[in-house]
């Protein structure tokens, strides 16, 4: 069996503010641990399972946020970015088993995490897809499953939990944390690691899972400011279809997310 894991910050238990997941504040310190934690707990549950390979995505921000002499030895981490589509699913493909997303937050437009978002948040107000508000967790699922690797596992605020829950009921969520207004609270830093330990070995019981993959992909992208939409609208294919809004549609994600790397 072979394990994917894409890590990200701001779902990762006791993270509140920004200045939290920005490398080289000191506020980070605590975060960056405790990200490592979690991936840590995660890729031991995984190898106790039976995984011979597990590969990390660290996907926040610089891509240099986990503590590599923390980790398991056996894992392999990719950092920094590739510059590549997939972005914080860097090199998954159809030779992986499953996938697990750790650390991972709701997305921009709720209230469920002060730090909620939806990938570019100085650009993007949110991300609609197929009708629905959606997080980097789904769009990062749709990169997976193109390649039918099924999504087992998310850690992250308890918003996203429930919702990952609903959007692909064959997925273990562990909610580390709940927001409130522009707070969080909490389980411990302990706590937290063993609810995703757990939680992966719970997931990892599952077979034969089958990844939701809609036929065609409509996508709309509301950025915060016009002048952002207006620049959109001239990659090709895309319709702009107010101040801040534009539409992209596609049968293959990877279209979609090819013009994401270049509009945001």
């Amino acid at each position: 069996m072979r394990v994917y894991i894409s890590a990200d910050i701001e779902g990762v238990t006791g993270v509140t503010h920004w200045d939290d997941t920005r490398l080289g504040h000191a506020e980070n310190a605590y975060a960056a641990r405790q990200m490592t934690r979690e991936v840590a707990a995660a890729a031991r549950a995984a190898f106790e399972m039976g995984a011979e390979d597990v590969l990390v995505k660290d996907a926040h921000g610089t891509a240099r946020n986990l503590l590599l002499e923390e980790l398991p030895e056996r894992l392999r981490v990719h950092r920094g970015w590739d510059n590549t589509p997939y972005s914080m699913m860097a090199e998954i493909g159809s030779g992986f088993d499953a996938v697990l997303f750790v650390g991972y937050h709701s997305e921009g437009g709720a209230d469920t995490n002060p730090l909620a978002h939806s990938f570019n948040s100085s650009k993007l107000e949110r991300l609609i897809i197929n009708g629905e508000r959606a997080s980097e967790f789904v769009f990062n699922y749709y990169l997976a499953a193109r390649h039918g690797v099924p999504t087992l596992f998310l850690s992250g605020d308890a918003g996203l939990a429930a919702s990952a829950r609903a959007f692909d009921p064959n997925i273990v969520s562990v909610g580390v944390k709940s927001g409130l207004g522009d707070s969080t609270l909490n389980v411990s830093a302990k706590r937290g690691v063993e609810l995703i330990y757990d939680g992966v070995k719970e997931a990892l019981k599952k077979k034969d899972v089958k990844p939701i993959y809609p036929e065609r992909f409509n996508v709309v992208f509301v950025f915060r400011d016009h002048q952002d939409a207006h620049r959109a609208s001239f990659y090709p294919g895309v319709e702009r279809i107010d101040e801040v809004s534009v539409r992209f549609e596609a049968e293959d994600i990877l279209d979609i997310a090819r013009a994401k790397m270049f509009i945001l």
